[in-house]
């Protein structure tokens, strides 16, 4: 089951994910994006785990077929 949520200068909302919740973000235009955890993420003792991008899953929900990933991100693919 997916959810998605268009968020911009026609819907500036917030949006909840429980912490049990795989979810992504991709930005269409230039954005700030403020994104609120309840601990800061420790690469040394990671307590969450990561989805590929273009994970056969996940991968039809993007507009963006060559997206500008982090380097964190660039390491799941």
């Amino acid at each position: 089951e997916t959810t998605s949520v268009d968020i911009g200068d026609d819907n500036p909302v917030a949006v909840w994910v429980p912490g049990h919740l795989a979810h992504g973000f991709e930005a269409l235009t230039d954005v700030l994006f403020c994104y609120h955890v309840t601990e800061e993420y420790d690469p040394a003792d990671p307590d969450e785990h990561g989805l590929p991008w273009d994970d056969p899953r996940v991968v039809d929900l993007w507009q963006t077929k060559e997206p500008i990933l982090s380097a964190r991100d660039s390491l799941e693919s």
